[in-house]
């Protein structure tokens, strides 16, 4: 990096791959049939030592309904209408409103300081359930105090919930 520039360079962390397995009485298995062809592409067998790290995943219609609000918005607010999808807008969302983020402060040549917002994933299984419900708390209560301020973040959750499927 030169010592001419302000900015840090953040790379990207290579994520494993994620094989979903279901708990049975007789152990794990695979959860569908993606996982169970990727188990055998990878020659798996019997007796195998392997590592994981195990969570249990949110409800998927969480997941969707976050979505929704991205939808919303696009649809809704002048601010969002040139988005090409729903991810795009909640991400931007979750970087403004600071919904579940990491925040760095960077120093920049004239010595003040700058703080930087990376969003964490929303997938299934990065976030728990109460940090997921949390953080779409969060946006809502934002949207309300910067987009629409007549409104309660009830009624922006509520609008989104019956945003039809995209």
């Amino acid at each position: 990096m030169s010592q001419q520039s302000n900015e840090a360079i953040v790379k990207p962390k290579r994520r494993p791959e994620k094989i979903y397995l279901r708990v049975t009485s007789a152990g794990l298995a695979p959860a569908d049939p993606y996982a169970e062809t990727r188990l055998r592409e990878k020659k798996y067998k019997p007796g195998d030592i392997l590592s994981a790290q195990l969570s249990k995943l949110r409800k998927q219609g969480t997941h969707k309904n976050a979505h929704k609000i991205g939808v919303l918005m696009m649809q809704a607010h002048d601010d969002f209408r040139y988005y090409a999808n729903a991810h795009d807008v909640l991400k931007r969302l979750q970087v403004e409103s600071g919904a579940a983020c990491e925040e760095i402060k960077i120093k920049k040549r004239n010595g003040e300081w700058e703080l930087h917002r990376y969003p964490l994933s929303f997938s299934f299984d990065s976030l728990g359930e109460a940090e997921f419900n949390e953080a779409v708390r969060v946006i809502c209560r934002y949207i309300v105090d910067v987009y629409w301020p007549g409104m309660d973040s009830e009624e922006i959750d509520l609008m989104a919930e019956r945003m039809p499927n995209e």
